[in-house]
This record gives C-alpha cells, sequence and structure tokens, in this order.
C-alpha cells in the first residue's frame, strides 16, 4: 500500500500541476485554444451576473460558494468604463489568434466574436447614454418586479433569506440607475416624452396598488 501511494502521489501532483497551469493559461494569458477562450468569456460573463447565474438554475445547488442568490448586479458608470476596458482587452487577445491556424469553424466564430465586440465597443465610445434605463417596455422597474417574482426561487429558509437580501440591494440597484440617467441628462440625452408619461404610469401603479407582487410572492412562497 505504501509503495502504491509512493507511485500515485508524484502523478497526482504532475496532474494537479498540469490542470493548474492549464488554468492560469485560461483564466491569465491567451488560451491556446481559440475555442477555450471563446467558452471561458462565456463563462466569465455569466459568472459576473447574479441574475444570470439564477436564470440558468443549475447553479443555485452551489450557492454556498458563490451566495448568489443573495446579490444583484449594481451596474454604475465606473463598471461601464471597465467593462469598454475589458472588451478592448478581449479583442486584442482575438487579433493575436493566427487565422492560418485555425480551422475554417474557427475562424468564423474569431469574426462572429470580433464583430460583436466591434459593435459593443463602438456604441460604448460613441454613444455611452443611448440606453433608456427607465421605459416603458424593458425598463429596470419592471425587470426588477419580474425578476423577484418570477426567477428568484423561495424553495427553502435559506433561499427566503436571499430573496430579503436581494430586496436590501435594490437601493444601490436603482442608486446606479439614478446615476446613469444623471449622466444622460448632463449629456442632453433624453427619451421620448411618452416614454416617461408611461413610466410615471408605471411607478404610480406598483406604489399605490393594493397588492405588492414581491411582498405577495413572498407570502405564498412562506406559506
Amino acid at each position: 500500500m505504501k509503495l502504491l501511494l509512493k507511485l500515485i502521489k508524484p502523478i497526482l501532483a504532475t496532474v494537479v500541476g498540469i490542470f493548474g497551469l492549464y488554468l492560469v493559461n485560461l483564466f491569465f494569458m491567451k488560451p491556446i485554444s481559440l475555442d477555450h477562450y471563446l467558452g471561458k468569456e462565456v463563462i466569465s460573463g455569466m459568472l459576473d451576473s447574479p441574475e444570470a447565474m439564477t436564470y440558468l438554475g443549475i447553479i443555485d445547488q452551489f450557492n454556498f460558494i458563490t451566495k448568489h442568490q443573495s446579490k444583484l448586479s449594481v451596474y454604475g458608470l465606473e463598471d461601464q468604463a471597465e467593462d469598454l476596458a475589458d472588451m478592448k482587452k478581449s479583442r486584442a487577445i482575438l487579433e493575436r489568434y493566427d487565422d492560418s491556424k485555425l480551422t475554417k469553424q474557427q475562424r468564423i466564430s474569431k469574426n462572429v466574436a470580433l464583430f460583436d465586440l466591434d459593435n459593443k465597443i463602438k456604441q460604448e465610445e460613441e454613444f455611452p447614454f443611448h440606453d433608456y434605463p427607465l421605459n416603458q417596455i424593458g425598463g429596470i422597474h419592471l425587470n426588477m418586479v419580474q425578476f423577484m417574482t418570477d426567477v428568484h426561487p423561495i424553495r427553502s429558509k435559506n433561499e427566503a433569506r436571499a430573496y430579503i437580501d436581494r430586496l436590501n440591494m435594490l437601493d444601490d440597484v436603482f442608486g446606479s440607475t439614478i446615476e446613469s440617467l444623471n449622466a444622460q441628462r448632463d449629456a442632453g440625452i433624453f427619451p421620448p416624452r411618452f416614454v416617461f408619461d408611461h413610466v410615471i404610469r408605471q411607478l404610480n401603479e406598483l406604489i399605490h396598488a393594493d397588492q405588492n407582487p414581491i411582498r405577495d410572492v413572498f407570502r405564498a412562497e412562506d406559506q
């Protein structure tokens, strides 16, 4: 048995070392494989969003590690600048993959990724404040209610506590939205008047409704 352990230990150490080098290459350098790099970018983007992790569902069983069920994305102007820098970095890494060493499908994937990044970079550089976080169709005031009532699961006491944790974060979420709206105002960018009218009506309905969907869902699930 001791002899077997002596033989296995160096093998395990080698495997762990190789896997560690792979992870370092994948997350901190230019991965050898384009496919691995693109896959890593998708996973990293998902892990950056607590809401996306909840939408996926399967990651909820690892909440004791990720703690994502108690979090919401708070996206401010600094985050917007960081995202732009990250996109430029990602584009530079993609350009380093030699087309002559890629398969036809990999070249297509690379070009699609570059096209997508170019559009996003152009949008952030030239039109950073032209999205309307408050609108009558997909505004944050509607999305947050829909997410909390339809997506966040309440199947246990821990998930109920996480629900409350997320509610307590709404001040920060809407605070970052106000920061973006102030930046839009300073840039002289405003949505059409009818958007204001619809959003104000929707907010008044949420505030003065006899039944609060966020509270009612929590009570129903808690019973």
